[in-house]
C-alpha cells in the first residue's frame, strides 16, 4: 500500500522537477535574448553562439534551480567579454588616431631643416613646432590632426629661411645701389650745367 506520506513525497518530487524544467526553459530563453547577434561582427557572432551553447549545456546539467541561476550568470559573464562591433570600431578608431598623430608629428618635425634658418628665426621655428605638435596631440579625430599639421606647415612656410632672406637682402641692396647710381648721375648732370638733360628717374 502507498501511504499518504509517500504520495506527498512523490508530489513534492514531481513539483520540484517541474519547477526545475521551467527554470531551465526560462534560463535558456534568457540566455538567447541576452545579446543581439546584430551587434557583433561575424567572428564574434561565432563566439557568441559558442558561449550560448556552452551555457545551454551547463543549464541542462544543472541539478537544481540555484545551479541553473549560476549557469546563466556564468554564461552571461562569458558573453559580456565578447567585443561588440561598436567596441571594436572604437578601438580601431583610437589606434588609427594614435598612428595619425605619430605620423603627423614626424612629418612636421622633418618638414623644414633647422639648418635652413638663421639664428634669429630659430626661436620662432621652435615655437611653431611646439604649437603644432601640441595641436596635433590635442586633436580628437584624424581630420583635426590633418588640419593642425597643415596649419603648422603653413606657419613654417611663412617663416623666411636663410636663403629667402639672402635673396631679399640682395634684391634690396641692388635696388639701393641702383637708386644711388641714378642719384649720382642726376647730380652730375646738374653740376655740368646740362639743364636740358632729362634727369634719370629713380
Amino acid at each position: 500500500l502507498v501511504s499518504n506520506a509517500d504520495v506527498l513525497r512523490q508530489a513534492q518530487t514531481e513539483l520540484a522537477r517541474l519547477k526545475l524544467l521551467d527554470a531551465k526553459d526560462s534560463a535558456i530563453a534568457e540566455l538567447k535574448n541576452y545579446k543581439s547577434a546584430d551587434d557583433y561582427r561575424t567572428a564574434q557572432q561565432a563566439e557568441l553562439a559558442e558561449a550560448i551553447e556552452a551555457g545551454r549545456a551547463a543549464i541542462d546539467r544543472a541539478a537544481d534551480v540555484d545551479a541553473v541561476a549560476a549557469a546563466v550568470a556564468a554564461a552571461q559573464a562569458e558573453m559580456d567579454q565578447i567585443p561588440t562591433d561598436a567596441w571594436l570600431s572604437e578601438q580601431e578608431a583610437a589606434a588609427a588616431l594614435i598612428e595619425a598623430k605619430a605620423n603627423a608629428k614626424a612629418e612636421l618635425e622633418g618638414y623644414k631643416a633647422a639648418a635652413d634658418y638663421r639664428s634669429s628665426q630659430q626661436d620662432e621655428r621652435i615655437r611653431i613646432l611646439n604649437s603644432g605638435t601640441m595641436a596635433i596631440e590635442n586633436a580628437q579625430d584624424i581630420a583635426t590632426v590633418t588640419a593642425a599639421l597643415a596649419s603648422a606647415k603653413a606657419a613654417l612656410d611663412a617663416l623666411p629661411t636663410d636663403a629667402q632672406l639672402t635673396v631679399q637682402e640682395t634684391a634690396a641692396m641692388l635696388e639701393s645701389a641702383k637708386a644711388d647710381a641714378k642719384a649720382e648721375l642726376n647730380a652730375l648732370f646738374r653740376a655740368s650745367g646740362q639743364d636740358g638733360q632729362e634727369e634719370l628717374s629713380a
